[in-house]
């Protein structure tokens, strides 16, 4: 398997990532099951590859990031990564179709946005009041209510 070592300033939310060349590339055998979700490798130390923070399995196209290694006994270098979800998913994520809500409430979509048309549908339920409407004697107890006030003018007239 070739992996691919790189040093990368990139953010990790950033989907196309520059990656550039890579600093280092190693052959590696595995002498045992390495998860692809989470892989770790035990490699003689490498002074490129410990000042490295990004691989990539070639073979099967992944990606993972991965803190300054760990040094162990007898000068291994102890590397384990992180999958990183943005750039092993990138080509599905550059050609999906997505709806955005670009309003500041972070997903309310009852938000106006002038550049985003969108509808809203009103549900309204008008429920009469008994003379004590929360005593229990009238079809709306055990309702919760809410008073909403529309208008700025003072239209009410006195009786």
């Amino acid at each position: 398997m070739t992996v691919n070592f790189y040093r990368i300033s990139d953010d990790f939310r950033v989907v196309n990532k520059s990656l550039g060349s890579p600093l280092a590339t190693l052959n590696l055998a595995f002498l045992d099951t390495v998860s692809l979700s989470n892989p770790r490798i035990v490699i003689a130390y490498n002074a490129t590859i410990a000042a490295c923070n990004y691989m990539e399995f070639v073979e099967v196209e992944k990606y993972y990031f991965f803190p300054q290694p760990s040094l162990g006994a007898g000068g291994r270098l102890y590397i384990v990564g992180t999958d990183d979800v943005l750039m092993n998913n990138k080509r599905q994520i550059l050609t999906l179709d997505a709806y955005v809500v670009r309003s500041e409430s972070n997903g309310n979509s009852m938000m106006l946005d002038s550049k985003r048309p969108t509808q809203a549908n009103r549900h309204c339920i008008t429920a009469p009041f008994s003379q004590h409407p929360f005593s229990g004697d009238d079809d709306v107890s055990g309702m919760k209510y809410v008073l909403t006030v529309i208008g700025g003018a003072n239209n009410a007239t006195e009786s």
